[in-house]
């Protein structure tokens, strides 16, 4: 009762005042426009969370303790083996190696190899084989047309604490026979007598003797110094000898960059034994090569000169027509050079290219490794080669790689063979294989692909396409497209077998307006050949070679019958 009177008199003294005042209120006008709904964004939390010190309360003190509590359960670790250090027998790397077999067509073949252990000081060792064959195509005036090579080989090593020194002597001889007439029937056989076939043979000695570094290069050093002299003589007394002296230098940095520089001088001369009128050949080249290597982790790239300086001197030149050559001459050339190797992804793809720049002095050496029976008293002349290519190589999916690859190759003097489209028709001046130089362009390509079947089957193809343009004249015997598919079995140490099958596309042997008798374009050909190894043990094996498995009568001589079908077997024992 007491507070609403209290409340009462307090209105009215409120009142009281407000009617009092001398001037008036106004008037406040309101409107409503509707009933006021909350919203969560509008509430408003005022204490997060009240602090200790705010309260009249003291904190209370907890004390705790942290205990392990066992687990009971019923696993038992196995106890281990201790381990065991055992020492073994390292299997002995064979020094003595021995092939022996025999095939149709008269073939016998015979290797021998004999390597001393590598002792800290010194090695040597010797090696010896001769292979020899006849021909197995009927039709053919000359029957007994086969070859035979026969190489033997001595080395001695020395090693010192950076460098080691060693000399090699390499001795070859080989034999071959014409290659035969075709019996065409073209002329008729009664019209001349054919006689013994025609032989030619080399004579080939090789000393070696050089320098090597065997530690790392840290500042700038010689990293190799080599002279090797190689003699030639063959069977109608044509003599050449070839002495080149290689020097290596090697500055290593520790920014991944390093910088060699090579340097080489060669000499040359071709000439007759018995006759001082005959056709005379000799060279000099000094070669100068500086190049610097970059590397960062996966990325490689070469970047150099190569300077080449030649003086050619021919005496008692032979004139032919269209490819006329000064008796004197001096080339100098000058070829920046570059190589790159690039990562993609690290493992499975990268890209690598080059561009580099060769000179080769063509000798009869290095011609009659390609084709034994060679017009005595060839013309020799230097190539130039300026090839640019760039590839791919990746990895498919485990066991499976790829790499293809397409290059530009220019051509100044290629070595081209050739022989004579009436060949045939003069048994008595019987004449071996010409060789050309073609100036022209190449363009070849190339696509190879490996694939790892099983543990034990290994499968690769590899394609490859070429395409010339020469000038004047053709690529004789050349062909456009090269295959070949290799399978490989391997059954441990039991036995392994492999098989490769080829092809050969078209060739032209030679311009068809010169001889309209015999066709110049050679017909493609597909063969195979089989490989198979048993190991009866690890000193001994057996083996089995079969070649031209299909019976092909392809051209082995530049287009011209040899043997179909050659089966080889022996025995290999290793001790």
């Amino acid at each position: 009762m007491k507070f609403r009177t209290l409340l009462t008199a307090s209105a009215l003294l409120t009142q009281y005042a407000l009617w009092s005042q001398g001037e008036s209120l106004g008037q406040i006008k309101l409107e409503v426009i509707g009933s006021y709904k909350a919203n969560i964004e509008d509430a408003q939390k005022l204490n997060d969370l009240p602090r200790t010190e705010d309260t009249t309360r003291s904190r209370i003190p907890v004390k705790f303790e942290i205990k392990p509590i066992i687990l009971p359960t019923d696993y038992t670790p196995e106890p281990l083996r201790p381990a065991k250090i055992t020492k073994t027998a390292v299997e002995p790397i064979p020094r003595t190696f021995l092939r022996a077999g025999a095939g149709l067509y008269t073939t016998p073949l015979l290797e021998f190899r004999y390597d001393s252990d590598r002792s800290r000081n010194n090695a040597f060792g010797a090696s010896f084989n001769h292979y020899s064959t006849r021909t197995g195509v009927r039709k053919i005036l000359f029957d007994n047309n086969g070859l035979s090579t026969t190489r033997g080989l001595v080395y001695y090593r020395h090693f010192f604490s950076n460098y080691s020194l060693g000399a090699t002597s390499h001795l070859t001889y080989d034999r071959v026979k014409y290659y035969g007439l075709p019996d065409y029937g073209l002329p008729p056989l009664d019209t001349f007598t054919i006689g013994n076939p025609a032989v030619q043979s080399y004579l080939i000695s090789t000393t070696r003797v050089d320098a090597m570094r065997l530690t790392p290069v840290r500042t700038f050093a010689m990293s190799n110094l080599g002279f090797r002299f190689d003699f030639l003589r063959d069977r109608y007394n044509i003599a050449e000898f070839h002495a080149s002296l290689p020097i290596d230098f090697e500055l290593a940095r520790n920014d991944n960059r390093n910088l060699k520089v090579q340097l080489a001088y060669e000499h040359m001369q071709h000439y007759n034994t018995i006759d001082a009128n005959a056709l005379a050949f000799q060279a000099n080249t000094f070669r100068i090569r500086p190049f610097m290597n970059f590397s960062n982790n996966n990325l490689t790239f070469d970047l150099g000169l190569n300077m080449v300086l030649s003086n050619y001197q021919r005496n008692n030149l032979i004139t032919i027509p269209g490819y006329e050559k000064e008796p004197d001459e001096v080339y100098f050339f000058i070829f920046p050079e570059a190589r790159f190797k690039v990562p993609l992804i690290a493992d499975v793809l990268e890209f690598d290219g080059f561009l580099k720049y060769d000179f080769q002095l063509n000798t009869l050496q290095s011609l009659s490794r390609s084709w034994l029976f060679i017009t005595p008293g060839i013309e020799l002349d230097y190539t130039q080669k300026i090839h640019g290519q760039i590839g791919m190589s990746g990895l498919i999916f485990p066991g499976a790689s790829f790499h293809l690859n397409a290059g530009y190759i220019d051509w100044k003097n290629l070595p081209i063979f050739y022989r004579n489209p009436f060949f045939y028709k003069t048994p008595d001046a019987i004449k071996g294989v010409e060789v050309l130089y073609l100036d022209g362009t190449q363009v070849p390509l190339q696509a190879k692909l490996s694939v790892k079947l099983t543990k034990s089957i290994d499968a690769e193809g590899i394609v490859n396409f070429n395409h010339y343009e020469m000038k004047r004249q053709q690529a004789w015997h050349l062909p456009r497209w090269r295959n070949e598919i290799k399978l490989k079995y391997s059954n441990g140490d039991a036995f392994d077998i492999g098989m490769d099958v080829f092809f050969i596309g078209e060739r032209v042997a030679f311009d068809q307006a010169l001889n309209t008798e015999i066709n110049a374009i050679l017909k493609p050909y597909t063969d195979a050949n089989l490989h198979f190894n048993y190991h009866y043990s690890k000193q001994m094996s057996f083996f089995l070679s079969i070649n031209n498995m299909f019976f092909n009568h392809y051209e082995h001589y530049l287009g011209y019958h040899a043997q179909q079908f050659l089966a080889l077997a022996g025995v290999v024992y290793k001790l």
